[in-house]
């Protein structure tokens, strides 16, 4: 005949399994959310810095080009300052 006490044994240790078992899938999958959030944040910052990178440039050429025109009609400090002031 088997005890109490063996028969609480054997509870306790499936259960002690059972949570093992339990927590590394839960640590498995925690991981892979932690590895994905990662790279998405990766991503996104490279694609923020080309994105500000190409917009300075596109606004650096455009600016140029205003100067460019403006000193057609003016001379070139005072294209400058009406840039600068706009």
């Amino acid at each position: 005949m088997v005890s109490l006490k063996e028969i609480l044994y054997i509870v306790l240790n499936e259960a002690k399994l059972a949570l093992r078992e339990y927590m590394r899938d839960t640590e498995d999958a925690i991981k892979k959310r932690v590895k994905k959030i990662l790279l998405y944040g990766i991503l996104t910052g490279i694609l923020v810095a080309l994105i500000t990178s190409f917009l300075g440039s596109a606004s650096l050429f455009i600016l140029i080009g205003s100067l460019r025109y403006l000193q057609l009609s003016m001379p070139a400090w005072e294209a400058w300052y009406s840039v600068g002031n706009n």
